[in-house]
C-alpha cells in the first residue's frame, strides 16, 4: 500500500489485522499533515512514512506480533514521531529527524515497547540550524535482550531512556553544545554506554 499527500492538513490512516509481510509506504509533504497506521496480530511487515516540512505528526502502533520493520523520517521542524509496541519481538526501529536549517527543530520522537524481546531502536536527530532542541525518549519495559541507540548531533538536545528487563543494551551518543542525556534501567546484565562531545553536556545513569 501506498499513500503520497502533499499540502497542508492532509491524513492519512491505515489499520491491519492479521497482515504478514506487508509493505506500507506513506509521504506526506506540507504543513499539519498526519500519518497514523496500526496493526495487530501480523509479522514481517514493512511500514514507512516519510514527511517534509512543519509540525507533520505520524504515528505507529503495534500488537502482538514479530519481525516487522518500521523506519519513520521526518525532515523539517516541529514534528513528532511516535512509535508503540506492545508483546512484539525482533522488531526493528528506525526514527530519523533532520532539521534541514530550519529556524526552530523542535522535532520530538517518542518509542514505547512494552513486553517483548529482542527489540531494536535507533532514533537519530540532526539539529542544524540553531540551539533549540529535539527531544528524545525511549522506553523498553519488561524488554529481554532488547537495544535502543539514541544518536543527536547539534545544540540543546535532550534524550531520555529507560529499560527494565535483562540483557538489554542502550547507547546515547550527543555531539554539540547543552545536550542532556538521562539513563535509567532496571534489572539485570543491562549495558548502557554515553558519549557526549561538547561543551556543558550532562549526563546521568542509574542502574537498579
Amino acid at each position: 500500500m501506498t499513500v503520497s499527500q502533499s499540502g497542508v492538513q492532509n491524513g492519512a490512516s491505515v489499520a491491519q489485522t492479521y497482515e504478514t509481510a506487508d509493505t506500507d509506504n506513506v509521504t506526506q509533504n506540507g504543513v499539519a499533515n498526519s500519518a497514523s497506521l496500526q496493526q495487530q496480530y501480523g509479522g514481517f511487515n514493512n511500514v514507512s512514512v516519510t514527511q517534509t516540512g512543519v509540525q507533520n505528526l505520524a504515528g505507529v502502533a503495534q500488537y502482538a506480533a514479530t519481525g516487522n520493520m518500521d523506519t519513520v523520517t521526518q525532515t523539517g521542524a516541529q514534528n513528532t514521531a511516535g512509535i508503540t509496541q506492545n508483546f512484539e519481538a525482533s522488531d526493528a526501529n528506525l526514527v530519523t529527524q533532520n532539521s534541514n536549517n530550519t529556524g526552530a527543530p523542535n522535532n520530538t520522537a517518542t518509542v514505547l515497547q512494552q513486553n517483548g524481546g529482542s527489540n531494536t531502536v535507533n532514533v537519530s536527530q540532526d539539529d542544524t540550524a540553531a540551539n533549540v532542541g529535539n527531544g528524545a525518549y525511549v522506553e523498553q519495559e519488561a524488554a529481554f535482550y532488547s537495544t535502543a541507540d539514541v544518536n543527536q548531533s547539534g545544540g540543546g538536545n535532550y534524550a531520555q531512556t529507560y529499560q527494565a528487563g535483562y540483557y538489554d543494551g542502550l547507547n546515547v551518543a550527543q555531539n554539540g553544545t547543552y545536550n542532556q542525556a538521562y539513563v535509567t534501567q532496571v534489572g539485570n546484565a543491562n549495558k548502557a554506554t554515553v558519549n557526549q562531545n561538547g561543551t556543558g553536556n550532562y549526563a546521568s545513569i542509574a542502574q537498579h
